[in-house]
């Protein structure tokens, strides 16, 4: 019964050492694999006109989303060539203005589109 008890006991120490083993290593592999920060730029052009086509209720030839999901690092960059104002979420581009910017933190900004059929824009940083 001694013996068993000693054998059960022996057990239980190996499988604990074993997965401590198993959990720092996996915590070691972790701390030493970079983690990935967004690099991208997504780029969108206004095309000169396309305010007019707007008001004629024409395509305004814009490519812009009313919805983008990118990460942290990643950026957008807007060429406006129109001769009008316009905004993308809290981007304002004025006739001829090339915006860019890089998301440094997580979340969700929501704003107006002046431009793209849609009137507002969800940006989601993830």
């Amino acid at each position: 019964m001694e013996e068993e008890v000693q054998l059960s006991a022996r057990k239980v120490f190996i499988a604990g050492t074993i997965g401590i083993v198993v959990l720092f290593a996996l915590i070691v592999t972790l701390a030493l694999s970079p983690i990935r920060f967004g690099t991208d730029t997504y780029s969108f052009v206004i095309p000169a006109g396309a305010k007019v086509k707007q008001n004629a209720g024409l395509a305004d030839g814009t490519n812009l989303p009313a919805y983008l999901e990118l990460r942290v690092g990643d950026s957008i960059e807007i060429e406006n060539r129109d001769s009008a104002n316009h905004v993308y979420s809290f981007l304002v581009m004025r006739p001829g203005e090339t915006v860019k910017y890089t998301f440094r933190t997580k979340g969700v900004f929501v704003g107006e589109c002046s431009i793209g059929g849609h009137r507002s824009v969800t940006v989601r940083v993830l």
